[in-house]
């Protein structure tokens, strides 16, 4: 019995640890993990899904940080996209700016009404100074061609955090605090009708949420600021993670033609 019990308990562990690495590929690759709710003794019957409202808060990111009281402030003061493009050209607060070759912006329709939000640049982007442009850049804008958008007539796209992080890593908690009002301000300078965020970690900083993005896009979300009309907001997966697990795209294809289903009803190409 005592050698049961240890190969049992050995076996345990093997199995915790396994579970473990995979869990900790999927956050690696754009996709954030729920935490798991305990299921009540009397659930309450099951309603549909409505519209999340969001009124943006960095609460959930609010950390003792150099650079993030001055990056709010900084923020404020963009009156213009140009002005805020200059202000994180010279914005030191963030320390991703030490070994990234150039701050990444965006790229896109200036006037577009469709806002597309990706996670980080990496080592290609920050080359060339766009989002987007390496081989998950490449199959986003196959996936935004199916449903009639492209970042040559109808789209604009940036990122949450504006640096890449080293050797292409998940940006921290500190980080996209820092980068997160001036985000915020982005929207509200560019003003979209309808927000497209890709991946878990745009979907948790935009949406101020703790929700893994598996269930992030099955929602209808609405974003609120100040000054603007409630902005319609979508999650799709990470193309990154799409490359890497082929089976998910039927699932993104679906979410696909929600999104063309809600632009031909709002008349956004029209």
């Amino acid at each position: 019995m005592q050698n049961q019990d240890y190969h049992g308990n050995s076996n345990l562990m093997d199995a915790k640890s396994a579970s473990r690495a995979l869990l900790d590929f999927w956050l690696e690759n754009g996709v954030s993990v729920p935490p798991i709710e305990p299921i009540p003794r009397n659930p309450a019957p099951k309603t549909a899904d409505k519209p999340i409202v969001k009124q943006i808060s960095t609460a959930k990111y609010a950390a003792p940080i150099d650079g993030q009281n001055l990056a709010i402030d900084l923020a404020k003061t963009a009156k213009t996209l140009d002005e805020l493009r200059d202000i994180l050209n010279d914005f030191d607060g963030c320390n991703l700016k030490k070994n990234a070759p150039q701050m990444v912006f965006s790229d896109g329709q200036i006037d577009a009404k469709i806002m597309v939000i990706g996670e980080a640049p990496g080592q290609e982007e920050a080359q060339i100074g766009k989002p987007f442009v390496g081989a998950a850049g490449k199959f986003l804008d196959e996936m935004l061609a199916s449903i009639g958008l492209s970042r040559e007539k109808n789209v604009y796209i940036t990122n949450t955090v504006n640096w890449r992080p080293p050797a292409n890593r998940t940006p921290t908690r500190d980080e996209i605090a820092i980068c997160l009002p001036f985000l915020m301000r982005h929207i509200e300078l560019k003003a979209p009708k309808m927000l497209i965020l890709v991946g878990g970690t745009a979907a948790n900083a935009v949406l101020n949420s703790n929700e893994g993005i598996t269930k992030l896009r099955k929602k209808p979300h609405k974003l609120e600021l100040a000054g603007l009309e409630p902005i319609d907001v979508f999650c799709l997966f990470h193309p990154a993670f799409l490359l890497r697990y082929p089976v998910q795209k039927s699932l993104t294809w679906k979410d696909l033609l929600t999104i063309e289903a809600q632009i031909k009803t709002m008349g956004l190409l029209e």
